[in-house]
């Protein structure tokens, strides 16, 4: 195949993929195209909850990818359209069928990618996809059951928030508790590192500190705590 009918051929099928926008995300079904992440984001954005705007690109690319081993270059080229849309820096995240549902999380498995140069979008996108493919994904799937080949990868393309702090809020800690790990910024390595350089809370029912670990490094005034509180079981009473 000459060059010029293979970029043809790519440009013809990259027109026929569609990233959906967060407020084009209606209906349960859309999870088989877009991810469980990708869904319930849009959920909450469209509940009303300040969720940074976003872009999903559907699993067909990543498909493709399988099939051919190669991203469409009008997907990376709509992908960077997008990324001026949102500001230009982004943060491009994995939403696959395997994570973030009631069974399976994956928490921290697969990586996120922060984009500042449009030169990245590939870089980032070949990431995620290959991360798939690895030997650390296969053992976590074996021990749910599952295997590699299940696995359907979709993109999350959000605006980033240059965050002071960036963490993880765990729900239903002694029933009405909650659990906070946060670190400084948003790029953020508490999941892969553990919790030593992070710093931990338990937030109690009335939105209280009872518990902490090196909270006097990342201290948090007691109307913040009640916040998060607050957010956290009205995210937990959403899902």
């Amino acid at each position: 195949m000459l060059i010029s009918e293979k970029n043809n051929d790519d440009n013809n099928r990259a027109a026929q993929v569609k990233l959906y926008s967060f407020d084009q995300i209606e209906g349960e079904c859309m999870k088989s195209e877009v991810g469980n992440k990708a869904y319930m984001l849009s959920q909450l954005k469209s509940a009303g909850f300040s969720v940074p705007e976003g872009y999903c690109v559907p699993y067909s690319v990543f498909e493709i990818y399988s099939r051919t081993n190669e991203i469409l270059t009008g997907v990376v080229d709509q992908i960077i359209n997008i990324k001026q849309l949102l500001g230009g820096k982004v943060a491009i995240r994995s939403s696959a069928n395997v994570e973030d549902s009631d069974n399976l999380t994956m928490a921290g498995v697969f990586e996120s990618y922060f984009v500042f140069h449009d030169n990245e979008v590939l870089s980032a996108i070949e990431k995620i996809y290959a991360q798939s493919r690895s030997a650390e994904v296969a053992d976590y799937l074996m021990l749910y059951g599952m295997s590699q080949e299940q696995l359907k990868m979709s993109l999350v393309v959000q605006k980033l928030v240059e965050a002071d702090y960036s963490g993880v809020v765990y729900t239903g800690v002694n029933e009405d508790y909650i659990l906070v790990q946060y670190f400084d910024g948003y790029r953020s390595t508490l999941l892969d590192e553990g919790t030593d350089k992070g710093t931990s809370i338990i937030i109690n029912g009335i939105g209280e500190l009872v518990e902490s670990k090196a909270f006097d490094r990342r201290p948090l005034p007691k109307a913040v705590l009640r916040q998060i509180y607050q957010l956290g079981i009205r995210i937990l009473s959403f899902v």
